[in-house]
């Protein structure tokens, strides 16, 4: 069982359609430096899955691919928050 959130819900839904047939697959599209965002994320992987037994986590912040020198203010803000 697998459930994975990202900011973008487009790529979201791109990566559940691509890796669902691997198993049992949820997604949220959540902006994981917003506590209200993640709180109905977990709140939605609980109702589907239960509570976790053996929680895993793999985190990752994923812009524009640019040098970090070429990132803006605001994403270099957001890749902090994230990571």
């Amino acid at each position: 069982m697998v459930f994975f959130v990202d900011l973008d819900e487009d790529a979201g839904l791109e990566t559940l359609k691509e890796f669902s047939a691997s198993g049992r697959m949820r997604f949220a599209a959540a902006d994981v430096s917003n506590e209200e965002h993640v709180r109905s994320a977990v709140a939605k992987a609980v109702g589907e899955f239960g509570r976790p037994r053996r929680p895993g986590q793999q985190r990752r912040h994923r812009c524009a691919h640019v040098p970090p020198t070429d990132l803006t203010l605001n994403n270099w803000n957001r890749v902090l928050a994230v990571n």
